[in-house]
């Protein structure tokens, strides 16, 4: 049987799937690291750092500025309401942000595109730290992928209009 980490305020209900439902309160902060099953974990109104184990899981924020890790596996997370920083981890995930000013920070990429929906260029970033500068980032406005040395690592809305900076660790797409 998998196991998870959790506040003691977090309600913790096992499925057949080797994972877990967690519900997170919405009066008080939450800190989860999901199991290595299929989880599925709701924080509440609060600031929450959820991580959502190796499984496929579905992390979804609150109203509060969270950080929402996928971690290994085909993820879904969802920001909702807030700043939040959604991690993209190994794995083809999905990732949306919601209202507010939220940032796709890549962890890793791999040969399995992501999905980013709900961003909004001037609003949100996402960000791709690690890579040098001597990296060709590029967003096809037409197609909407992103690309990394030709290699597409997500896909976004086409039509949008971004700018991608250089920054000292990576590259920032606006």
């Amino acid at each position: 049987m998998s196991s998870i980490v959790a506040d003691p305020d977090v309600e913790v209900i096992p499925t057949n799937e080797d994972g877990f439902v967690i519900l997170g309160p919405d009066d008080k902060p939450v800190n989860v690291d999901g199991s290595d099953g299929l989880d599925v974990i709701q924080t509440g109104d609060q600031t929450d750092d959820v991580s959502g184990g190796d499984g496929d899981d579905v992390a979804l924020g609150g109203a509060g500025d969270d950080q929402i890790t996928g971690d290994q596996g085909d993820d879904v997370v969802l920001g909702g309401e807030g700043n939040d920083n959604l991690i993209i981890g190994p794995g083809s995930d999905v990732a949306i942000g919601g209202p507010g000013n939220d940032t796709f920070t890549f962890e890793f990429f791999d040969d399995a595109p992501d999905i980013i929906t709900e961003f909004q260029s001037g609003e949100d970033r996402i960000v791709i730290p690690g890579v040098s500068d001597q990296t060709n980032v590029t967003y096809d406005s037409i197609t909407g992928e992103l690309k990394v040395d030709g290699q597409t690592i997500a896909q976004l809305s086409s039509g949008l209009d971004v700018e991608i900076n250089q920054t000292d660790d990576g590259f920032e797409i606006l």
